[in-house]
């Protein structure tokens, strides 16, 4: 424990000095390694202080209407389930996918949910089949498209050609999942990125 000494006179010299106290130890405050800057912090009051608006399009005074993916439409309030080419190809295979495309009555955002986008993953596509099934959709049962607010879609399998084979990768030895807004003009994996990245996931 700190301690102040009380001031003592002693006689050297023929004379008293006196002894200084000795300086009080303050200590500091224990900073936590994840404690977040005191302007950060400030920031965040700020905008939670704010007040949020709904944005636009999932205004229930805007309107709400059918679900696009690709060049199918979905219906408000309807299930339907669709074939998506990952490649728009005349010749050769063009891998086409399911989709699922829960598009609720009420307006609200859109999920995606996917699964196997390496081919040897089977976690993702087993549950997100059981989540697609009778027992889950429908009316009258946990996700009912007309009580739904949003737009839900489900794609079991991303990388169909890479789950035929129980591979990572796709036909062409590349990782999907590295590609990436991907490219039109590039490589079949580039290309495949770039098709889901503007229709699919943006």
């Amino acid at each position: 424990m700190d301690s102040e000494e009380t001031p003592k006179s002693s006689k050297k010299g023929g004379g008293n000095v006196r002894v200084p106290r000795a300086k009080r130890r303050r200590h500091q405050p224990i900073k936590v390694s994840n404690q977040i800057p005191t302007s950060r912090r400030k920031e965040i009051e700020k905008a939670l202080e704010e007040p949020s608006s709904t944005p636009k399009s999932w205004s229930r005074t805007s309107g709400w209407k059918s679900h696009r993916i690709g060049r199918k439409l979905v219906k408000p309030g309807t299930i339907r389930q669709i074939e998506y080419d990952l490649m728009d190809i005349e010749i050769g295979e063009s891998w086409p996918i399911p989709i699922t495309v829960i598009h609720g009555s009420r307006p609200g955002p859109v999920v995606t949910l996917i699964g196997a986008l390496h081919g040897n993953e089977l976690v993702g596509p087993l549950a997100l089949t059981y989540l697609q099934s009778h027992a889950i959709l429908g009316e009258d049962k946990p996700i009912d498209p007309t009580t739904v607010a949003g737009t839900i879609r489900i794609i079991p399998i991303v990388n169909m050609p890479g789950y035929r084979r129980r591979s990572r990768y796709m036909t062409d030895g590349r990782d999907l999942n590295r590609f990436f807004p991907g490219k039109e003009d590039s490589n079949t994996t580039s290309r495949v990125a770039n098709r889901l990245w503007n229709e699919i996931f943006s």
